[in-house]
């Protein structure tokens, strides 16, 4: 049998490596093959861009989409918003999962614009490992992830390897970001993977997506935060293989 192909890519701030237990699990279930995708300038991958990074990594994005076939993309928050654009320059029909997508930018992020240079700062700090910079890293965490316990020591890892410069340029694309889907919307189905108790993205951004969505379904988890794949991992790999033809 033909080996259904899954392409998974990670939010900001983490990695490739966060979704390597997903990986195995949807493997060890079926006839799967599953790629990590890594953004430049997170994990193992060197920084390349300094401005308009969204737009770059859209870019890189439909390149390697079109010389790789995947049956399924799978992509979360910030990975969620550059997949999203990426399917919307395509004409293939692979289906999408976007678990709790930017869309149309963050409101709380906007908050911090007049602070701007310590978020950069404090990024810098929490480079080197300690007590404090573990707890101060943990902390900011539970904005993404509502449980203290789920937290573990990947987060850490990922924070401390991602380049500071590409990580805040980020921040700041995601809070104004004010791409739109356009009349057709991307070629495919769409599934909405739409946390309960996100705190970063605003209810009312994910039913503008749902709106601009022409084709598209919406699973809610409840009870969880931002960050599915930590906080309910069984269900997350149970959905994904309840698609017909996986």
């Amino acid at each position: 049998m033909k080996k259904v192909k899954i392409l998974i890519v990670h939010g900001w701030l983490h990695s490739a490596r966060r979704y390597q237990r997903l990986k195995k699990e949807l493997e060890s279930r079926g006839n799967i093959q599953v790629t990590l995708y890594e953004f430049p300038g997170f994990g193992k991958t060197p920084a390349r861009y300094r401005n308009h990074i969204l737009k770059h990594y859209t870019e890189d994005m439909v390149e390697y989409l079109r010389n790789h076939h995947f049956d399924v993309v799978i992509a979360h928050s910030m990975g969620g918003n550059v997949a999203l654009r990426a399917a919307s320059r395509m004409k293939e029909d692979s289906r999408l999962i976007l678990m709790n997508p930017v869309y149309r930018g963050i409101p709380l992020l906007r908050c911090l614009l007049p602070v701007w240079p310590l978020v950069f700062a404090a990024l810098k700090f929490v480079k080197k490992p300690g007590r404090f910079q573990d707890f101060l890293l943990k902390a900011v965490s539970l904005l993404t992830i509502n449980r203290w316990r789920l937290i573990d020591d990947l987060i850490l890892c990922d924070a401390r390897r991602a380049d500071v410069s590409t990580a805040v340029l980020l921040l700041f694309e995601m809070a104004f970001d004010r791409f739109k889907l356009g009349e057709a919307g991307p070629p495919c189905h769409t599934l909405l993977f739409v946390s309960e108790k996100d705190r970063i993205i605003p209810k009312r951004h994910i039913r503008r997506l749902a709106q601009d969505l022409k084709d598209r379904e919406i699973v809610l988890f409840p009870g969880i935060g931002h960050t599915i794949v930590l906080e309910d991992f069984e269900r997350l790999a149970d959905q994904i293989i309840s698609l017909k033809n996986l």
